[in-house]
């Protein structure tokens, strides 16, 4: 399912790792990714058949593809795929634990300090 975009690959794997890490597919997280795919160029129908894709593999696959796939971006790629990241931690209103767990783990494995996505996430528009 996945495509030669790494970028877009990458970036829905661990959007979708962002939204469902609570537990709770949040219908305010779902329009974010919404918005960040059409500032990103990326089709509802691409969207649609990802979710669809991402759905039915474990957790822990996801991780390890989403992050294969960063893995071959290039910095600035990475740097707004993570402020996008931190964009829909903050959509439903408070970051759950997971969450920043997760980010922090993920931007650590990605070689990429957190104050470089408070500056990335502040050049990207807002999703609420």
């Amino acid at each position: 399912m996945l495509t030669d975009n790494h970028f877009n690959n990458g970036l829905l794997l661990l959007s979708y790792l962002v939204i469902a890490a609570d537990g709770v597919l949040d219908e305010s997280e779902g329009e974010a990714l919404r918005k960040i795919c059409q500032q990103e160029g990326i089709s509802a129908e691409y969207l649609g058949n990802f979710i669809r894709y991402a759905k039915v593999l474990p957790e822990k696959e996801v991780y390890k593809k989403a992050l294969e796939e960063i893995e071959m971006c290039g910095d600035e790629e990475k740097l707004r795929a993570f402020g996008w990241l931190y964009r829909i931690s903050e959509v439903d209103g408070k970051v759950h634990v997971k969450e920043i767990r997760f980010l922090m783990y993920s931007l650590k494995k990605a070689g990429i300090e957190f104050e470089d996505i408070i500056t990335a996430k502040e050049k990207l528009p807002a999703l609420f």
